[in-house]
């Protein structure tokens, strides 16, 4: 099975689902908060257990694409139709707007030179674009025809003589 296969079979369970609606609720009371800009301790404990919520999410995608952990297809467990990957890569994408935005309130509001919150907000910073480049990949494994499109073009061009150098550009 492919690495695709793979991820999107995880994506389609109950229990992701569940953990990534979870994650989009805390960051929008962590966006909530940082609008208010009041309680820094409470805000670094939600940052700290959103930072980390995202972690294990982007470690579990990482190692099944790696292919060092297999996920566990479950009986009760619906099909994973192209409608699915649809739905999961629009809940990814706004997930990560939601982080990224909770990060630009954040630094509207000088809150990332605060000692206790500005790891945790570039941690989020960075979760949002793997969450986009993961988001990505997927689309285009659930629609090839656009990427098999760039490279039938490419050979075409290149069959044209149509190449250039890079240090000529």
């Amino acid at each position: 099975m492919s690495a695709g296969a793979l991820v999107l079979t995880n994506f389609g369970s109950e229990e992701w689902t569940a953990e990534l609606y979870g994650s989009l609720s805390v960051a929008s009371e962590l966006a909530e908060m940082v609008k208010n800009r009041g309680q820094a301790i409470r805000m670094a404990y939600i940052l700290w257990r959103l930072s980390g919520r995202c972690d294990a999410f982007l470690d579990r995608t990482h190692d099944i694409m790696e292919g060092r952990i297999q996920p566990v297809m479950k009986p009760e467990q619906k099909e994973f139709t192209t409608e699915r990957a649809q739905e999961t890569i629009h809940s990814l994408r706004q997930l990560a707007i939601v982080l990224s935005g909770v990060y630009d309130d954040a630094r509207r509001k000088r809150l990332t030179n605060n000692s206790l919150l500005g790891g945790p907000l570039s941690r989020l910073r960075i979760s949002a674009e793997e969450m986009l480049d993961i988001a990505d990949w997927l689309d285009q494994i659930i629609e090839p025809a656009g990427v098999e499109g760039v490279f039938a073009r490419a050979q075409g061009e290149r069959e044209r003589g149509e190449v250039f150098d890079l240090s000529h550009i």
